[in-house]
């Protein structure tokens, strides 16, 4: 959790704020998510031995909150920001109290998604809490609010209890390669420079949708910066790569299977590349927009 945070503010970002606001840019963007923990969820996620990609950690209990795509959420990647309610008694009380006080995480939930089925994924994210509040529904129903930040990538081994659900979970990331990723890394921001800087010139009369462009724009600019990274004292080189290809690839709008495939995904270059895909489409969709823009003046 450490260099995560440490990134964002070496990076300036007001995280809290920053999650409320930068919808603006991504369409369809998610915000607060309700989490109704009495669903009954069909867990399927079968125990890994650990032997491919770059495991480590080892095996750990941690508070699952299930967060159904019926709630209007969406797959959690690291270095990512979401803001959670939660109104389940004993999932509230778990994470006020520390769930038993025998080795489980404080401040830190396991986010995994569950599909309209109630299969529970396989995959999920380490999600530190950094803001909670107690809050009323209009019903009465006493509702934990949570801004949580994604830290690292979940597989789940097996499921410890219900209620609250706590599970032996394990730590992973990318496959290690001896390509050189940089190159990549670069035509990535780019790509997404030129996006942000259409946007802002279709937006010039929206003051709100600048502010956040404006602050989108400083933090991809920041992200070239390898002191800042490096300053974190956590970032090699493949751990950069794949911490930059979660935090632009959140900017974009996607379907939730294809985020799904993202997070589960050990590649990479492939996660960038199909980022900049995406990100050329609509650079030339808001290129073309612009052009007409200018051509009426």
């Amino acid at each position: 959790f450490f260099w995560f945070f440490l990134l964002w503010v070496l990076l300036g970002v007001d995280m809290v704020g920053f999650v409320d606001s930068f919808g603006l840019l991504k369409v369809g963007g998610a915000g607060r998510r309700r989490c109704h923990g009495r669903r009954r969820v069909v867990w399927k996620a079968e125990a890994e031995d650990g032997k491919s990609g770059q495991d480590g950690g080892g095996r750990r209990k941690l508070l699952v909150v299930p967060v159904s795509v019926a709630s209007g959420s969406n797959v959690l990647f690291p270095g990512a920001f979401v803001k959670l309610a939660v109104d389940d008694k004993e999932t509230v009380e778990a994470i006020k109290q520390g769930i038993d006080g025998k080795g489980t995480e404080t401040d830190v939930i396991g986010h995994f998604f569950v599909e309209t089925n109630n299969e529970m994924s396989k995959v999920g994210t380490r999600a530190a809490i950094v803001e909670k509040q107690d809050v009323f529904a209009p019903d009465g129903t006493s509702i934990l609010e949570m801004t949580c930040l994604g830290m690292s990538r979940l597989k789940m081994l097996e499921v410890v209890s219900a209620s609250p659900f706590l599970a032996d979970v394990e730590q992973f990331s990318d496959d290690p390669t001896e390509e050189d990723l940089f190159a990549t890394e670069k035509e990535l921001l780019d790509t997404m420079s030129d996006v942000i800087q259409l946007s802002m010139k279709l937006t010039v009369k929206d003051g709100d949708g600048q502010g956040t462009l404006n602050e989108l724009d400083r933090v991809v600019e920041s992200l070239r910066d390898p002191s800042k990274m490096e300053a974190t004292g956590a970032l090699n080189s493949a751990l950069r790569h794949e911490t930059v290809s979660f935090l632009i690839a959140d900017l974009i709008d996607q379907p939730i299977y294809e985020r799904r495939r993202l997070l589960e995904s050990r590649d990479t270059k492939e996660r960038m590349e199909y980022t900049i895909g995406y990100l050329e489409a609509q650079r030339s969709e808001l290129a073309a927009k612009a052009a007409v823009m200018d051509a009426v003046g």
